[in-house]
């Protein structure tokens, strides 16, 4: 990395996507029932969350090739395998 930059970088895809849509991705694609419980928001939670990957971009030279519901289909498969693997 040709960088003078010492700071964190983020390496993750842009897209927003609020909790509620992260937990109905991960439940339509779940074997299993899974239920969603819903807890009052805290006083100094952020209301949206958007990944800041400009410095990734520009240091770095870097984007995101896949999006997120993609990423969580890897990221299931990959622990499923280890999880089937340990089993054995």
């Amino acid at each position: 990395m040709n960088s003078l930059n010492t700071d964190s970088i983020n390496l993750v895809n842009p897209e927003e996507l609020s909790i509620l849509q992260i937990a109905s991705l991960m439940r339509n694609t779940s074997i299993k029932k899974v239920n969603l419980k819903f807890s009052k928001e805290l006083e100094d939670d952020f209301f949206r969350r958007k990944p800041f990957i400009d410095l990734a971009q520009k240091e770095l030279n870097w984007k995101s090739k896949i999006n997120f519901k993609e990423g969580l289909a890897i990221t299931r498969e990959y622990f499923q395998k280890k999880l089937t693997s340990r089993n054995q």
